[in-house]
């Protein structure tokens, strides 16, 4: 398999359409990501290296202008807490004018590879986040490994293809 991926990266390095898609420091480290998790050990760590560079491409768009002022409102509310509390809220709150992390992934991999793989991504990034925040480690990790490395793949193909994410 890795030798097929280096061969596909060869060819695709002398792409315009890829070498302008990895002008992008997303892409370029995605690409990093995709490529290093082949050289771990771990099922695990290669598991959650593949979700990151999902995590790396996803959407950054902001939110609609209803929630944005609905986030501002908590924003200017915020001084009615003690300093170290308001600027903790303040934090989570100004992250939420932005998609949330699966709605990134699920927008950029349904723009390139369809509505299905994009399901099937935001799923994968749900049982990230469990095995990583949770610690409830997937019963069909190796499964959901394999599934992660083919979406990633694909993404990555899709993206140098075009030359744009």
């Amino acid at each position: 398999m890795l030798p097929q991926v280096v061969d596909g990266i060869e060819i695709a390095l002398t792409s315009s359409f890829a070498v302008e898609a990895l002008r992008d420091h997303d892409v370029a480290l995605a690409c990093d990501l995709y490529t290093d998790s082949f050289f771990e050990k771990s099922v695990a760590a290669r598991f959650i290296a593949l979700v990151v560079a999902l995590e790396v491409l996803k959407d950054k768009d902001l939110v609609s202008s209803e929630a944005i002022r609905l986030v501002d409102d908590w924003l200017g509310k915020l001084g009615k807490l003690g300093d170290e509390e308001a600027e903790s809220f303040g934090s989570q709150l100004k992250h939420m004018k932005q998609l949330s992390i699966g709605r990134g992934i699920g927008r950029v991999v349904a723009r390139h590879l369809g509505k299905e793989r994009a399901r099937e991504a935001q799923k994968l990034y749900r049982i990230r986040s469990s095995f990583v925040h949770r610690g409830e480690r997937p019963a069909d990790l190796r499964e959901s490994l394999e599934l992660t490395q083919l979406v990633v793949r694909e993404l990555l193909i899709k993206i140098l293809q075009l030359g744009l994410r």
